[in-house]
């Protein structure tokens, strides 16, 4: 089976890593897949060939819809011919809905990895996107989301997809796992007392993160706990 990602780009993100785990995997490995990425590529393109992971660029500017690059994707799509476009995150979604007839792909899935969006937040154009993918959500053969949170607020939206499906992210236990003296390290590293308790925050700066409150939550936990430091 050839399957085919279209992705916005490969930074350092939650969508951006899922997929190179995804496709890292030994049941993936076999199978020919390819990764396109629709701007020039991110941080994480060259360790993501290194794996030997096969990744082209497209080439557009962030926010940009250029007709050629648009022509360009219809005709890597058609010489790779797969069986499966998988696409990931809404612009990668609108793209991969657009090109689609120009090809011989039966199956189109879109993947939306997100909940509780404040859409008033983010661009006119994302607001545009958002409201045509509510429009074509039929057209893909199913829509996936990472969480339950996830597929409600967009039923709530107004999505009525032909089927969704549900795949959190899940955590490699292999990875992610209690180190001995990783705390004492890391304190000392950080230069923090040993009496002191650390509460971290890892992800990219969104408006859907709402750092705001997070801020706010560290403030009250500030007066109630004197020996305390964030990260």
């Amino acid at each position: 089976m050839k399957i085919l990602h279209l992705i916005t780009d490969l930074d350092y993100g939650g969508a951006e890593n899922f997929l190179i785990n995804l496709i890292k995997q030994k049941k993936i490995r076999k199978h020919k897949t390819r990764v396109i990425v629709m701007t020039s590529g991110g941080l994480s393109v060259q360790s993501t060939v290194k794996e030997g992971i096969d990744v082209q660029t497209l080439g557009l500017k962030r926010g940009e819809f250029n007709p050629l690059r648009a022509l360009r994707l219809v005709r890597m799509i058609k010489k790779f011919d797969p069986d499966i476009l998988q696409t990931w995150l809404y612009h990668a979604d609108l793209l991969g809905c657009m090109c689609k007839p120009f090809t011989n792909v039966k199956n189109l899935i879109w993947n939306f990895r997100c909940s509780n969006m404040d859409l008033s937040k983010y661009s006119f154009q994302s607001r545009i996107v958002f409201h045509l993918l509510k429009f074509l959500c039929k057209k893909p053969s199913l829509i996936v989301v990472n969480s339950n949170n996830g597929r409600e607020f967009h039923e709530h939206a107004g999505f009525t997809p032909n089927s969704w499906r549900t795949i959190p992210n899940g955590v490699d236990t292999e990875k992610f796992k209690s180190f001995n003296n990783a705390r004492k390290n890391l304190f000392t590293k950080l230069n923090i007392p040993e009496n002191y308790t650390l509460i971290g925050n890892v992800g990219r700066f969104d408006p859907m993160k709402d750092y705001m409150n997070l801020f706010r939550a560290f403030s009250l936990i500030k007066k109630r706990i004197k020996k305390v430091k964030f990260l």
